[in-house]
């Protein structure tokens, strides 16, 4: 990918930060991962295992910080959760969509109009 390619893909969080779309967010994603995937071998097997493992670091880094917070008595600063963690998840969310060829955002309104349906229906019938 040439250079010019490549400064496509990088862009200032002040650039996007109000309007960016998942959509965006996705094809951002995907050419980033043309360039920058390191991994052979069988496609999806070998990219979800990898995104597996940064899943895992991402969860771990929220687990250091509530070990942090019930046992040093005050709530640590959030910056890691706000600054690392968060768009941690939202890259990975992409990458996962992109290996298995879905719209994030349509899969996640789709996930949240289910949620919604469940727990609309868990109040109404508490037993």
């Amino acid at each position: 990918m040439s250079s010019e390619a490549l400064n496509h893909i990088r862009f200032t969080p002040d650039e996007f930060a109000d309007s960016l779309t998942l959509r965006e967010v996705q094809d951002g994603q995907r050419q980033y991962d043309e360039v920058f995937w390191q991994h052979q071998g069988p496609p999806n097997l070998i990219k979800i295992r990898h995104i597996l493992l940064h899943l895992m670091e991402t969860t771990g880094r929220v687990a250091t910080w509530v070990e942090a917070a019930e046992h040093g008595g005050s709530e640590p600063a959030t910056d890691i959760l706000a600054n690392k963690v968060t768009p941690d998840l939202l890259f990975h969310a992409a990458q996962l969509a992109n290996v298995l060829n879905v719209d994030l955002g349509a899969v996640y309104v789709t996930r949240i109009d289910n949620n919604a349906t469940k727990r609309e229906s868990a109040l109404q019938n508490p037993n």
